[in-house]
This record gives structure tokens, sequence and C-alpha cells, in this order.
């Protein structure tokens, strides 16, 4: 027998609208409406008002990373005034990311290494570190994640983001349900005395909703229900729109060192929103930290397991 249509108020409009129990998903769906678990809200239309590249320069500073002047094929800022003035405080970072190079070639974590150093002249530098020598002569290896989508696939996502310089406070120690919980309190810091937007609330919404279930699957310690938890985590639109990937941080961590010489993130790791093939997830960071020269490691880094080392960082699209 098929399941009736619910009908959900909205969170700003007391009107009813009809959704079928496949709609009740956290996403965008038609007329402006943003569906979540168990709750429709109505989106208003907001546009935000447009920023020029010279006031990004401005209000940023140092912690600008984009291109010198905007091209026609360049998306526009999605970011107020506001939110720039907001970020400087917080000291993000203000980066254009591209999904390619400037011959079009994908810039995967396979490729940009080559890439980069190609425009660093004279430079010698291991930007990927070498895990194959960690091993013995003879018995060397190619690295782990040589064969996984995120390493020779995965390219950054092509706009402008804000990025925290590292990791965000109170994130390490803690495990990957804990993590969400401080991207979570750290959205709300960043919007403190503001709105925020929709889309963000709806997925605060959705992890409150959600945490004390995958919350029980980790309590269980049975291998099965923590397999369930780590991917209700890595599909919540906490993770996978405010988490950087594999890839994205790479790209960050090089364009940085590329432009200032500085290393971020030399002794502390990230937790990505991308999970490994076998279901744990992929780490970065470590960047010459304690090799000279070293290079950025890529690890992966069980859910579960809190680290001192390991946090989560700060990544917004819009």
């Amino acid at each position: 027998m098929m399941e009736p249509k619910k009908k959900l108020g909205s969170a700003e409009n007391p009107a009813e609208v009809e959704a079928s129990p496949e709609q009740l998903d956290l996403r965008l769906i038609e007329d402006g409406v943003l569906a979540v678990r168990g709750m429709l809200i109505e989106v208003p239309e907001k546009p935000t008002p447009a920023t020029s590249l010279e006031q990004a320069k401005e209000v940023m500073g140092e912690n600008f990373f984009g291109p010198k002047d905007a091209s026609d094929q360049m998306p526009s800022l999605p970011f107020s005034v506001d939110d720039l003035e907001r970020a400087k405080e917080l000291d993000q970072l203000l980066i254009y990311r591209a999904s390619t190079g400037p011959h079009g070639q994908a810039l995967t974590m396979q490729n940009l290494p080559r890439l980069v150093r190609g425009s660093v002249p004279g430079s010698q530098e291991n930007l990927l570190y070498d895990e194959s020598l960690d091993q013995p002569v003879g018995r060397r290896k190619e690295p782990w994640y040589s064969e996984e989508q995120f390493f020779t696939g995965d390219s950054p996502r092509t706009g402008w983001v804000l990025q925290s310089r590292g990791l965000i406070p109170n994130s390490t120690d803690k495990n990957d349900l804990e993590q969400t919980q401080a991207l979570a309190t750290y959205l709300e810091q960043v919007f403190a005395g503001r709105e925020m937007p929709a889309i963000f609330q709806a997925a605060i919404a959705e992890f409150d909703q959600e945490k004390n279930k995958i919350r029980e699957l980790l309590d269980s310690s049975i291998v099965a229900f923590c397999d369930m938890a780590i991917t209700r985590l890595s599909s919540l639109q906490l993770t996978q729109l405010l988490r950087r990937s594999p890839v994205e941080a790479f790209n960050d961590l090089l364009l940085v060192w590329q432009n200032t010489g500085i290393r971020l993130m030399e002794k502390v790791f990230e937790r990505t929103n991308v999970p490994t093939s076998n279901g744990r997830r992929v780490a970065v960071g470590g960047f010459g930290g304690w090799i000279p020269n070293s290079g950025v490691v890529v690890g992966e880094w069980d859910s579960i397991a809190p680290g001192p080392d390991h946090g989560v960082s700060f990544c917004r699209y819009q």
C-alpha cells in the first residue's frame, strides 16, 4: 500500500505543503522549498548584495587568494561585504578554487604536485609525502591511496570559498560525531548577530535530528552499526556543505605555500568529507611538520577514534 503524502508546515509560513516520504531529504526541491527530514522550510529569495573583486581584496587583505582580475568565465562572489568582514575577524581565507588548470588539465591530487612545482622556479619540494620512504628498500610500493577515486579522479569544486586557516576551535581529540557538533557550533559563531541562511539552518536541523541515532550506533561498538554511523555522518549536509574534500584541502595548502611560502596544517590533520573505500575517513595535513620538505601527508583515520592532532576545518561556498 502506498504511503500517503504528509502535510508539513513551513518554518516561516503556516501554509501546509504536501510532500511524499521520499521527498523528506535535505535538498532544494521545486518552488524554493528546502526539504529536511520531517520538515519543509520555504527559502525566501534574498539575493546577496553584489561584492566586487576590489572590495573583496580590500576587506580580506593578505587573506585574499584569488586572481588579480575578474574574467567573464569566473563566478561572481557569493559573499556580501558583511560576510567578508566577519570572515576576516575569524581569520578565514577567501580562496578561488578551480577544477581545471590553464590548459584544461584536471586539478586532481595526482596532477597538482607536478603543476604547482612547475610554477615555482627552482623548486624541488616534495609536495606529497612519499610513503615508500617508510618502507625497506626492495619492498617499497605505491601509496595506499594511489587508486582511490579521491586521488585520481576528484577535482576541487569551482568557485569562491571562505575557508578557515586551520582547524576550527575545539575540534581535536573528538570523534567524527563530536567534530560535526563542533562544526555546527562554529557555524553559529560565524552568523552570530546575523540571520543564518536557510540552507545552513536546515543542515543544523538535520544534524540535531540525526545525532542521537548516530551516537547510539557508535556506542554499540558493533562493526556493522559503526559502519552505518560513518555512512550517515558522511551524508549529513553539515559534512557536505562545510568540510573540504581531500583534493580541496591539498589544493588550498599548496596555494597558500605557493603564494606566501607558509605551510599551513604542519602538525595537524583535517578529517575531510570523503570516506575511504574501506569506510575510514581521509585525513590531510602534516605539511612538512615533522620531516623538512616532506610534503603533505594523506592518511586514513577511524571516524570513531579521537586524535589529539586530528580535527576539522570550516569551508563555506555560499
